[in-house]
């Protein structure tokens, strides 16, 4: 959960719907917008992300 709040662009998540995609931007505490396809973008509330696949600062550190 902690992981989940500290969500940025450029990480990897998986939504409850089990859709993966890239956040693009965070918007506010309860709304990130996503890119789900190259060019589409929409945005989700944050409840709705399960889990965050690798972090934009994981990819850093490697």
């Amino acid at each position: 959960k902690e992981m989940i709040n500290q969500i940025k662009r450029g990480d990897n998540i998986i939504t409850s719907g089990g859709i993966y995609c890239k956040v693009s931007k965070v918007i506010d505490e309860n709304k990130v917008e996503v890119e789900i396809s190259n060019g589409v973008k929409v945005v989700i509330s944050r409840p709705t992300i399960t889990n965050v696949i690798n972090s934009a600062t994981e990819k850093d550190n490697k």
